[in-house]
C-alpha cells in the first residue's frame, strides 16, 4: 500500500552517519506538489558505546542546510537511540547513557530544529544484563517522536505501546528463571541472548481517531 500511495527515496546522508541515521522521503503520487501530503522517517539507531555527545553528533548532521531543506511533510523520527533523558528512564542512577547538561542542549537543539516531540511511553524497553549486577540495568532507550501539532493532535491521537506478541511461552520463562538463578553463572549473557531473539521490546506507533 505505501508503495501504490508514495515515491520513496532516500535522502543521502554523510558516509559517517552510514549505519546510524536513515532518513527516507515519502512523496504523495496523488498530491507530489503538496508538500504535507507526504512525510519524512527517519530511523536511528545509535552506538551503544562512546561519549553521548557522539551519539548526538548523528542527530545533528541532519541540521546541516542541505539536508535539513529535504525533510519534508511531517516527521517520524524512531528508533534505539541508546541514550536516555531523564532519571526515571533507567533503573541505574549512574548509568552512562543519561545526557548531562551540555548534550542535553545539543538534544533539545536537534528536537527544537526538526520540530519534534516524544510519543510519550514509559515502559522500559531495553535490558542489560551483566555479570556483575551492580551495572546491570533497564532503560527506556527506543522510542517515537513526531512533528505532528497540536491542531492535528486535537483529531487524532498518536499512541505508542509495547508489543508482546511474540513474548516468551511459559516454558522459556521457566528456563530464564532457571538461567538468573546464578547471576555470576559462565555465559550468563550469551545463555539469556539464546532463549531471547532480542534484548529489546517493540515499541508499536499507532493513530486513531478522535
Amino acid at each position: 500500500k505505501i508503495q501504490k500511495r508514495y515515491h520513496i527515496k532516500p535522502i543521502p546522508l554523510p558516509e559517517a552517519q552510514n549505519g546510524r541515521v536513515q532518513a527516507i522521503n515519502f512523496t504523495s503520487k496523488a498530491h507530489p506538489t503538496i508538500t504535507h501530503a507526504g512525510f519524512t522517517l527517519i530511523n536511528v539507531y545509535l552506538p551503544a558505546n562512546g561519549l553521548n555527545a557522539g551519539k548526538i553528533a548523528h542527530l545533528s548532521a541532519l541540521l546541516r542546510p542541505h539536508i535539513k531543506e529535504q525533510l519534508r511533510g511531517r516527521i517520524f523520527m524512531c528508533g534505539d537511540f541508546n541514550f536516555i533523558t531523564g532519571e526515571e528512564d533507567a533503573t541505574n542512577p549512574l548509568t552512562s547513557i543519561r545526557l548531562g547538561k551540555a548534550d542535553m542542549k545539543s538534544w533539545v537543539k536537534v528536537e527544537q530544529c526538526l520540530g519534534v516531540r516524544e510519543v510519550k511511553q514509559d515502559t522500559h524497553t531495553h535490558f542489560a544484563l551483566t555479570q556483575e549486577t551492580a551495572l546491570a540495568r533497564s532503560s527506556r532507550i527506543d522510542r517515537h517522536y513526531t512533528s505532528l501539532t497540536d491542531a492535528e493532535l486535537s483529531i487524532i491521537a498518536a499512541s505508542t505501546e509495547i508489543s508482546l506478541a511474540r513474548s516468551p511461552n511459559e516454558n522459556t520463562a521457566s528456563k530464564t528463571m532457571d538461567v538468573l538463578q546464578d547471576v555470576h553463572k559462565p555465559g550468563l549473557k550469551a545463555t539469556f541472548r539464546r532463549l531471547h531473539v532480542s534484548d529489546h521490546l517493540p515499541v508499536t506507533l499507532r493513530f486513531f481517531p478522535l
